[in-house]
C-alpha cells in the first residue's frame, strides 16, 4: 500500500503501516513554472477577513459551488 488516501474505513487483511512516497526534487524549469503559477493565481485573490464565514453561509445558501461563481454572480447584479 503505496498511498493511503481515501483507504479510511476498508478493511485490509493485515494492517500495514501508510507508507507515503517521498517528494522527487522539482527540477529548475518545474520551480521556476511553479512560482509563476503561485504569483499569477496571488494576484486574484481576495482576502474577506471577518467576512468569510458568513461568504461561506450565503454561498451554501444561494447554491454557489465555487467562490468564483457567487463573486461573478453578485459583481452582475
Amino acid at each position: 500500500m503505496d498511498d493511503c488516501e481515501g483507504m479510511e474505513g476498508r478493511p485490509s487483511v493485515t494492517p500495514e503501516p501508510c507508507v507515503k512516497k517521498p517528494k522527487r526534487p522539482l527540477s529548475e524549469e518545474a520551480r521556476r513554472v511553479k512560482r509563476e503559477n503561485d504569483r499569477q493565481r496571488g494576484r486574484t485573490r481576495v482576502n474577506l477577513g471577518p467576512a468569510y464565514s458568513p461568504w461561506k453561509k450565503l454561498r451554501d445558501k444561494n447554491g454557489f459551488k465555487t467562490d468564483a461563481e457567487m463573486a461573478f454572480f453578485l459583481i452582475n447584479m
